[in-house]
């Protein structure tokens, strides 16, 4: 399989898997037949590296657990820890959007405030969504007390929703010096019981994703958007900001290339069984291919599905033509960018680092020991995964007690005090904290620079 284009420059590869439905077994391992297939998985992934090479990232497009449960979320942790471990990657390069097994119904059935806003989302008039979302949004637990368990899941990659932070974004460089950023949505604001046959909502602020030059677009994001209410109004903001979309939800695998975009849905790693079981994952490559006045986005889908009879994961080829890696190559506009545009970023990616605020979650991108990182990605994995008795000492060192904490524990807590370390601008402070807490050397040098929140430094 070719891993560069003509150019010599290597892809972006993203390992793109969904629907993983993780349970806690009463009664052991052995009795657990999904955690075959789960092992079966790191094999065929190793077996792929060994061809194409480690991902960039790994994108789970939602349904981590089976019902929200917390229990379910340490066994994902578990497992999705013993993935990146097996491929190389690092626990910041996991990427993660919630699916409706994500939310806890539980925690909907038993508070009214939280069914009424779920009845009235689904029986308002589509003009009128964002604004009872917004209305909404004035009570946090509405939407996101349902996905406690998910969020705690998700802050050790970076990659929590809230109500200050409702999406996510992460950025990595293309193979002409032009950015692919990757955003994370969130489908299931209103999922509980009674969802499903388009009533979701997931309002239009979610599809404003912001358009730079040199900047392409890739979201995740569990539910396609024939789920929603509201998914006609998302669409038409949406396709034409997002050239990549990558999907959950539905376990048949689906790829759909129309007007400029393209949307994959990535089937499911543990469908539920029966005559249609067909367990299935994706790898995905990316690169820019230049003409004379545009550039164009080339997408090429590795899906690899369980073979019963073999009894591991193999190649789909829909071409007819058989062999270890077959794939589909798609080509995308992504709104055909001036290439005076993309030559602007590539010199400004060659000199001085952009500055940025480390209150934004995607900082500038840094190079350290031969690998691309996000700095903001890498403290969150590091600071999130650390114990209680660690957060506190580093509250103590940086001062970070105040009385209107109290009541305050658990995730609530940490996340304060993250905001308020970015708000003193501490960062710089908190990540070597971090590091010596750790004490394990995996990031030996600081990627912040003196002036702590005004940028981070670029080695050379």
């Amino acid at each position: 399989m070719d891993t560069q284009n003509g150019n010599g420059a290597e892809p972006l590869a993203f390992l793109h898997l969904s629907d993983i439905h993780f349970k806690a077994s009463e009664h052991g391992r052995v009795y657990d037949l999904d955690g075959d297939l789960r092992r079966e998985i790191i094999r065929d992934a190793q077996s792929v590296i060994a061809r194409m090479g480690k991902p960039h990232a790994i994108l789970i497009t939602g349904d981590i657990a089976y019902n929200g449960k917390p229990e379910q979320y340490l066994k994902g942790a578990e497992w999705v820890g013993e993935l990146v471990e097996a491929i190389g990657c690092d626990l910041s390069e996991v990427w993660c959007v919630p699916g409706n097994h994500d939310v806890d119904w539980e925690v909907v059935s038993k508070r009214r405030i939280l069914r009424d806003a779920r009845h009235n989302l689904r029986s308002c008039e589509i003009g009128c969504v964002d604004a009872e979302i917004e209305e909404y949004l004035s009570d946090p637990d509405v939407f996101y007390a349902p996905l406690a368990a998910y969020t705690e899941f998700a802050l050790q990659f970076g990659c929590q929703i809230t109500v200050g932070r409702p999406l996510w974004e992460a950025e990595l460089p293309l193979n002409d010096g032009s950015l692919l950023r990757v955003f994370g949505l969130n489908s299931v604001l209103i999922s509980d019981a009674n969802d499903g046959g388009g009533n979701l909502v997931m309002g239009r602020y979610q599809a404003l994703i912001r358009q730079e030059d040199g900047v392409h677009n890739m979201i995740l994001c569990h539910h396609p958007l024939s789920y929603l209410r509201d998914g006609d109004n998302v669409a038409t903001i949406l396709n034409p900001r997002a050239p990549i979309q990558l999907y959950g939800h539905e376990h048949a695998e689906r790829m759909e290339s129309e007007r400029g975009y393209l949307r994959v849905s990535a089937g499911a790693i543990h469908p539920k069984r029966g005559a249609s079981w067909d367990p299935r994952y994706n790898w995905i490559q990316i690169l820019i291919e230049e003409g004379d006045e545009s550039v164009g986005l080339r997408v090429e889908v590795f899906s690899r599905a369980w073979n019963e009879n073999t009894q591991r994961f193999e190649a789909v080829c829909s071409t007819g033509v058989d062999g270890p890696l077959c794939s589909r190559v798609f080509a995308v506009d992504s709104a055909a960018i001036p290439r005076s545009c993309k030559d602007a970023a590539q010199s400004e990616s060659a000199g001085e680092t952009p500055q940025s605020d480390a209150g934004d979650e995607a900082t500038t991108l840094v190079s350290q020991g031969g690998r691309t990182l996000n700095p903001a990605r890498v403290l969150a994995q590091r600071y999130f995964s650390l114990d209680y008795v660690q957060h506190m000492e580093i509250a103590d060192q940086l001062d970070l007690h105040e009385n209107t904490d109290l009541g305050l524990c658990g995730t609530d807590l940490r996340l304060k005090h993250l905001e308020r370390i970015r708000q003193r601008r501490q960062i710089k402070r908190l990540w070597d904290i971090v590091e010596k807490l750790h004490d394990d050397g995996r990031y030996p040098e600081n990627p912040y620079t003196d002036t702590e929140t005004k940028g981070v430094r670029r080695e050379s």
